[in-house]
C-alpha cells in the first residue's frame, strides 16, 4: 500500500493593488483635513453666536453663556489646528488651495481670538 498524497489544491493568486489608493495622497488626506478643521470653526462661531442670541431671550439661563464659552474655545483651538496644517497642505500639494479660501480661514480666527482677548482684557 502507497501511501497517498493528500490534495493539493491551486492556490488562488492574490489581486496585485492597483495603483490608485481608495484613501487618497497624503496631500489630499491632509487637504481634506484641514478643510474640516476651517468648516468646525465656523461652526462653533455659528454656535457661539446662537448662544449669544439664546442667552438673550433667557437672560435668567446660564447655560447659553457656558456654552458660548465652550464654543468660543473650540473654535479657537480648532483655528489653531487648522492654522498647523496649512504650511503643511501648502507643502505637500503639486497645487495650492485658491488664496481666498486660504485667506477666509486665516480671518475666521480673528474673531474667537479678538472676543478672548477682550474678555481678558476688560
Amino acid at each position: 500500500m502507497s501511501k497517498r498524497k493528500p490534495d493539493r489544491r491551486p492556490t488562488k493568486s492574490r489581486p496585485e493593488p492597483a495603483g490608485d489608493s481608495p484613501i487618497g495622497s497624503p496631500a489630499e488626506v491632509l487637504t481634506v483635513g484641514w478643510m474640516l478643521t476651517v468648516i468646525t470653526v465656523i461652526a462653533c462661531e455659528l454656535g457661539w453666536l446662537a448662544s449669544l442670541g439664546a442667552a438673550y431671550t433667557w437672560p435668567g439661563s446660564a447655560a447659553p453663556p457656558a456654552l458660548g464659552a465652550v464654543l468660543l474655545l473650540a473654535a479657537l483651538l480648532s483655528w489653531l489646528i487648522a492654522m498647523a496644517l496649512l504650511p503643511v497642505v501648502l507643502r505637500l500639494r503639486s497645487e495650492p488651495p485658491p488664496s481666498s479660501i486660504i485667506w477666509f480661514a486665516v480671518a475666521l480666527g480673528a474673531l474667537p481670538l479678538g472676543v478672548m482677548v477682550s474678555r481678558a482684557l476688560g
